[in-house]
């Protein structure tokens, strides 16, 4: 401005309303009003809407501009398949180096572990949990279970229940995850993640409850159940995962948090042939002192999940964990290469191929990494 002599005072101005008009749109984009949750449409859906918004954009005299009006509506009328009672659809989150799934049956969502967080703010819970909810037309999650208080599992879950309304909470340390998220949150108030300000208002006390094995429920014909930790004690915070079997007439799913070493190795003896289950998500993300031999002999999966982060520091999935999935003949797949895992246990004809994200909507840019964990 020193360069234009005598426009300094008008540039000033320009600048005093530019500012005004950044803090105003900064403000929008934090206010929950602004944003219109819908579910992920078929593509042919949407191209109806693009369509009837084209032609009601057209001039007035153009005949036949009503027919917009159904295309629209399609549109907003269109609502998902709504999963079949006994059936359930489990989803293993790709959240880097850490786990988060989410379970739904007809009625029912329930989250399993929400992720990382970050000493910057940036957590997964805010992320990718609660955008995929939001995906999948879930405006209330009846049950989140946080396996143990560690920060890959742990550290979204202040995200998720500032988004989303959570009924219920359980945890093998609900104190531990309660000290974590408010930690978390006095120092994410001020940081910006991903267009999304994690403000004082948005901030909600974590109330949870201590999960213990015996714990058990029923949803739209889906059996959920606790089988660890059988009481809290002062051992190692893995040893307190929340261990949870899902089981219908569709299939099971053996959900083990980062239980490993001697205390996996007693649960399988203890739980026996009641842990069969088509599909186990792996220990410990993988790590060699988990899913042991032991707990595959009892479990007897058809495929094993890896929830690990692309090129993780701690080289998961582990060989030697690998070779007992591949000796008991079981498949493996990895979030760390194939991005999430969807399975679907379908009442009438069981389980069916877990859909591999990377894989099922690749698109020219995606990237495939090779796995060499695969026969």
């Amino acid at each position: 401005m020193a360069l234009l002599s005598g426009w300094f005072e008008p540039l000033a101005i320009i600048a005093r309303f530019l500012d005004w008009g950044m803090f105003s749109l900064q403000s929008i984009t934090t206010a929950s009003w602004v944003i219109l949750d819908f579910p992920t449409m078929p593509l042919w859906i949407s191209l109806c809407a693009i369509a009837g918004i084209l032609i009601l954009l057209m001039p007035r005299g153009l005949p036949g501009r009503w027919v917009s009006l159904p295309l629209i509506l399609v549109w907003w009328l269109w609502q998902p398949i709504p999963i079949g009672f006994g059936s359930f659809r489990v989803t293993v989150l790709d959240v880097g180096q850490g786990l988060a799934a989410i379970v739904q049956t007809r009625k029912h969502t329930l989250v399993y572990d929400t992720g990382p967080m970050f000493p910057s703010g940036f957590n997964t819970g805010t992320v990718v949990v609660v955008p995929t909810l939001r995906a999948y037309g879930v405006k209330r999650v009846d049950s989140v279970i946080i396996s143990h208080g560690d920060r890959d599992h742990a550290g979204g879950l202040q995200g998720l229940v500032a988004e989303i309304p959570v009924v219920k909470i359980l945890s093998g340390e609900p104190q531990r995850i309660a000290t974590i998220n408010s930690i978390t949150s006095a120092t994410s108030r001020n940081i910006r993640t991903n267009s999304h300000n994690l403000t004082t208002d948005s901030i909600v006390n974590i109330d949870a409850q201590q999960c213990k094995a015996g714990q058990n429920w029923t949803w739209d014909g889906v059996q959920f159940a606790i089988l660890a930790p059988k009481k809290p004690f002062p051992i190692v915070s893995n040893d307190l995962s929340c261990v949870l079997h899902i089981k219908s007439s569709g299939g099971s799913i053996l959900f083990t948090g980062d239980l490993g070493g001697i205390e996996e190795l007693i649960f399988a003896a203890h739980n026996g042939k009641k842990l069969q289950s088509q599909v186990l998500i792996a220990g410990h993300h993988g790590s060699a002192n988990s899913t042991s031999k032991e707990l595959l002999a009892q479990v007897q999966p058809k495929w094993v999940i890896v929830s690990a982060g692309y090129r993780n520091r701690f080289k998961f999935p582990r060989p030697k964990m690998v070779k007992r999935v591949w000796d008991i003949g079981a498949k493996l797949a990895s979030t760390s290469h194939s991005g999430a895992i969807q399975m679907h246990f379908d009442a009438k004809h069981g389980l069916q191929d877990p859909i591999l994200y990377r894989k099922h909507y690749a698109n020219p840019w995606t990237h495939q990494p090779i796995a060499n964990f695969n026969r």
